[in-house]
């Protein structure tokens, strides 16, 4: 199975791993080119936080963060754009972005259009919480019975969603999601990781995210440098187990450390 390396950059003040550490135009394209140079094939930027807590900027906040990045790496480097508005993806077409990585997968309706118009790949993510910034939702749901099967059946309902907007599985990437956006038990991570292979029923390309999870401090990753061998020894595990035809993308702080375990 192939694996691609996706660098993360966030140009936020209040990431969970590194907010407040790239605002600087300069820095963070800095930090994008080191990511490439590192092993990322992409370098996955995102101005508006999704972690829990997090409240959304608005559009133009956000495109306020992002254009001037953009401007400086477009046509230099592969880019992916975290984000759930359609409207950012539509202005980042322009700057060459050939993903759009959406923790909402498609509940701006017009991101299905956006994405199939330019022909760009689409991220979709399972989430328990109902928005990307409602965080009371989940607290409310009573825990998963079956957290393998609760991701599986969340990701077809958003596969055939987007499937019946247009867009073609070959533009699809799925994200099972993890930590939070799954469960508020770390030992639910630790099941999906364990049976992530079941995702291989599904004919797309995955994307694997558990870089600096809280999870993983559950499993004894307390630090983030621990964290970052324990989410690409994660990785290394979960690639053995996928076949050869599926391109597992695998989003990661430290993209050197996961190349030289994977």
């Amino acid at each position: 199975m192939a694996v691609v390396l996706v660098g993360i950059l966030n140009i936020t003040p209040d990431s969970f791993s590194d907010g407040g550490s790239f605002l600087d135009p300069e820095i963070a394209c800095r930090h994008a080119f080191q990511l490439v140079e590192d092993g990322a094939e992409y370098v996955d930027i995102g101005a508006d936080s999704t972690r829990p807590g997090s409240r959304c900027v608005g559009v133009e906040e956000e495109w306020r963060r992002l254009e001037p990045v953009l401007r400086i790496l477009q046509a230099k480097l592969p880019l992916s754009i975290d984000t759930h508005h359609s409207e950012i993806a539509r202005r980042a077409i322009d700057y060459g972005v050939s993903i759009i990585n959406d923790v909402s997968a498609g509940q701006d309706t017009a991101m299905f259009e956006v994405v199939k118009k330019a022909a760009l790949r689409i991220v979709l993510m399972h989430s328990r919480y109902s928005s990307p910034h409602d965080f009371e939702v989940c607290s409310q749901q009573t825990p998963a019975q079956n957290i393998v099967e609760e991701v599986c059946d969340s990701l077809q309902i958003k596969l055939d969603k987007a499937c019946n907007a247009g867009i073609s599985p070959d533009q699809v990437i799925l994200d099972s999601g993890f930590g939070a956006f799954i469960s508020s038990d770390p030992r639910d991570s630790d099941r999906l990781v364990q049976n992530y292979d079941v995702l291989q029923r599904f004919n797309c390309d995955l994307m694997l995210g558990i870089s600096r999870k809280g999870f993983l401090g559950a499993a004894g990753a307390k630090t983030l440098p621990e964290r970052d061998v324990l989410s690409a020894r994660y990785a290394a595990q979960i690639l053995e187990a996928l076949r050869a035809e599926q391109v597992l993308y695998v989003r990661a702080h430290n993209v050197a450390i996961h190349r030289e375990m994977l």
